[in-house]
Formats: structure tokens, sequence, C-alpha cells
């Protein structure tokens, strides 16, 4: 492109859109806040959601912070600080306090297996696409055969403990039932 102008942008999104020919629709799109990009983006693609990218947060806040924070000292905490806090994968990964506490891992929900708990609460089933590989959970008192038109609830693994809900379009196998859906069932329930 030889301009960073909205119909520039909207062209390159829309024959991309072409190209994956309604198949797959990005559910996240991360820009580094280029307005002419985010309204091409919102033009093209009206149902996505728009992240900023933290390497350009990042950027911005040494930009227009540093200059602000006369202190060297004040600036060096600051800065390290600030880093910790958006690379943390996990909340005890970043205290904001010393008197700041979380809860022990031992007490940790993992994911996926918290699904078995969104599931049986809300009555749909849970599906999550991991490295290890996907896996679906059902309420513990119905079977798979009860949920042929309900809700399926899809995330997608992104970042080591981060997870992301995906909206899967079309004809698509579903995941393996969870060995603890299987364990855990009521008798009653189908496989």
């Amino acid at each position: 492109m030889n301009r960073e102008k909205t119909s520039n942008y909207r062209w390159v999104l829309t024959c991309l859109k072409l190209t994956i020919n309604d198949s797959f629709c990005p559910r996240v799109i991360v820009t580094d806040r280029d307005l002419a990009l985010m309204k091409a983006c919102e033009d093209v693609f009206p149902q996505s959601n728009h992240l900023l990218c933290r390497w350009h947060i990042f950027n911005d806040i040494t930009k227009h912070c540093r200059k602000r924070i006369k202190s060297d000292k004040s600036w060096g905490s600051l800065h390290p600080m600030w880093k910790k806090l958006v690379e943390s994968p996990t909340p005890s990964g970043f205290s904001f306090a010393s008197n700041y506490r979380t809860a022990p891992p031992e007490h940790y929900m993992l994911m996926p297996e918290t699904g078995i708990m969104i599931a049986y609460r809300f009555g749909v089933i849970v599906q999550f696409l991991t490295t290890v590989g996907p896996v679906t959970f059902s309420p513990l008192w119905r079977g798979p055969s009860e949920f042929q038109n309900h809700r399926v609830l899809t995330f997608a693994l992104v970042y080591i403990n981060h997870y992301v809900m995906v909206q899967l379009e079309g004809e698509y196998l579903m995941p393996p039932i969870s060995a603890l859906w299987i364990r855990h069932k009521d008798p009653s329930a189908a496989e």
C-alpha cells in the first residue's frame, strides 16, 4: 500500500475476506491503534473484537510517560513494574503491593478442567481447544445426546494459560468427551 488510509485498508481487508471465503472470520483483531485501520476493520469485520497491541502500548508509555517522570529512580521502578504486570501469565506473577496476596496455587482452578463447572452451572456444552488436544464438557447430569441443538461455548488457548472464547462456524467434529465427565457423570447420562 502506498498510503495508510481507511479506503486502502478496507480494500486489503476485503481482499482477505474474499480469500477466506466466509469460512473464517476473525474474532479478535490486534492493531497499533491506527485509526484508519481500526475503521476499516470495523467496516469489513464488524463482528470482530478489537484489541491494542501490547508492544505498541509499552512503547507509547515509554514515549509519553517518561518525559513526565523526571526522576530516573522513579522511572527505573515504574518501567520494569509495568512490564512485569503486562507480561505476567498469572495473578501470582505480579504483586501490586507487598500486602496484596493471591490464593495459593493449590486453590487455583485450571483450564480446561474448569469447563466441567461452567457446563454444570450454565447447562451448556463447553469445548476447549488446547495444544494437548481438544476436549468437550457437558453438564454432569446429561449426556451429549441431550444437547444436539443447545449452546456450545468454545475456548481456545492463546498463550500459556490465557484462553479466548471463539465462535466455530459450519460443521465440525465435536472434540472427545472429557474423562472427568465420564468418571463423574450421572449414571443415566448417555455417552
